[in-house]
């Protein structure tokens, strides 16, 4: 992996050439950028894969939602097999299947599906955020939108733009795309409204002094039948952007680690690839978005009993006023939309 990216290491002055030429583009209006009435919240990274944007993303949703607002999430649906505009969840029904919607929002459909809250979200598919949220004023599905993965996105006009950021895992964090992890160059971050840092499980540093900081914990672990593990040495399989932190979500939650299996980032399983995993363990455990892929398998039906998935939600450690306040200027604009 790391002579890969040795080798794509010249093609990333390209890269920066053409992000930088596509922000001027819309700059100077030669690029259309859209503006409307409904206010718009962005959610976005500067660094692929494993920053916390969907649990950020679901817990937004939740608070305008127990607010008595209709929120309407708006994400592309990384890898999902349908072109164009899908509607994900519609009225606390699901309305596509997980190649359909994509793993992340295929999850948070499955999450707020489950929820008291699933009639006041909608979720829907779409890398032309502007058609969509043309579509949810039109059809009143929303009183605010969430546009998530959206931080590098400059066609919509925000009322609030979140970036979030993770402390660097290895060089490759500090060194653009192709060859590194980074997005854009850290710069980038004077164009956020408010940047959050995202801990995982490490504790309080310096890296997040002054700024507002979230952690996670581990929710609840079931089966599909809501069963939890009874025992404490476990397996896990993930196909996620930061393996490390699932693991030690694992370990916070008090089990004993036997061995692991990491697969690429939103990965898509056959049967073969997991066949001797499930023969061999006699637990399981895996994220949320690679359990809802895995028991979607035929061949999988006679091993559901061993499979659980670790539900992860975000635990505010400093200075979440400060988030709570623009959250609540957002409620009351919206009350008088």
């Amino acid at each position: 992996m790391n002579i890969a990216r040795l080798i794509l290491l010249p093609l990333v002055p390209f890269y920066f050439l053409v992000f930088k030429l596509h922000s001027l583009f819309y700059r100077l209006g030669i690029l259309r950028t859209h503006s409307f009435d409904i206010p718009v919240i962005k959610v976005g990274n500067i660094l692929t894969g494993g920053t916390g944007k969907t649990p950020l993303t679901a817990y937004l949703a939740e608070y305008f939602a127990n607010a008595g607002l209709k929120v309407a999430i708006v994400s592309r649906g990384y890898k999902k097999s349908t072109a164009g505009n899908y509607t994900i969840l519609n009225k606390g029904e699901i309305t596509a299947n997980i190649s359909e919607a994509g793993d992340e929002l295929f999850m948070l459909a499955r999450q707020f599906s489950e929820s008291h809250l699933k009639n006041k979200i909608t979720i829907i598919a779409d890398s032309n955020r502007a058609r969509s949220i043309k579509t949810i004023e039109t059809n009143k599905l929303g009183d605010v939108v969430i546009l998530d993965d959206a931080f590098q996105n400059y066609s919509v006009v925000h009322d609030f733009n979140i970036v979030i950021k993770i402390p660097a895992r290895n060089i490759f964090d500090k060194i653009l795309l192709p060859a590194g992890n980074l997005r854009e160059c850290i710069s980038g971050l004077s164009r956020s409204d408010i940047v959050i840092c995202n801990l995982k499980f490490s504790k309080l540093n310096e890296f997040c002094k002054g700024k507002v900081t979230f952690g996670y914990k581990v929710e609840m672990i079931k089966n599909i039948y809501g069963h939890s593990p009874e025992v404490n040495e476990v397996t896990l399989i993930s196909g996620i952007g930061d393996p490390d932190s699932f693991r030690d979500a694992v370990r916070s939650a008090g089990f004993s680690i036997t061995n692991y299996y990491d697969f690429r980032d939103h990965f898509n399983y056959n049967f073969t690839d997991i066949e001797h995993i499930l023969n061999r363990y006699k637990c399981i455990l895996t994220t949320e978005k690679d359990f809802n892929k895995i028991v979607s398998l035929p061949q999988v039906e006679n091993f559901k009993d061993k499979i659980y998935f670790v539900r992860i939600e975000l635990n505010f450690l400093e200075n979440y006023s400060i988030l709570k306040n623009k959250l609540d200027e957002i409620i009351e604009k919206s009350s008088k939309h």
